[in-house]
C-alpha cells in the first residue's frame, strides 16, 4: 500500500511539472508573440 501511495506521489509530482513547463513556455511564447507586435 505504501509503495503504491509513494509511486502515485512521484507520478502526480511529474505531471504538475510537466504541466508547469508546458505553462512557462507557452507564457515566454505569449511574451515573444506581444514584444513582435508591439515592434510592428
Amino acid at each position: 500500500m505504501t509503495i503504491l501511495l509513494t509511486r502515485d506521489i512521484e507520478f502526480i509530482i511529474a505531471e504538475v511539472k510537466t504541466e508547469g513547463y508546458l505553462y512557462s513556455v507557452i507564457r515566454q511564447h505569449d511574451d515573444v508573440i506581444r514584444k513582435h507586435w508591439q515592434l510592428i
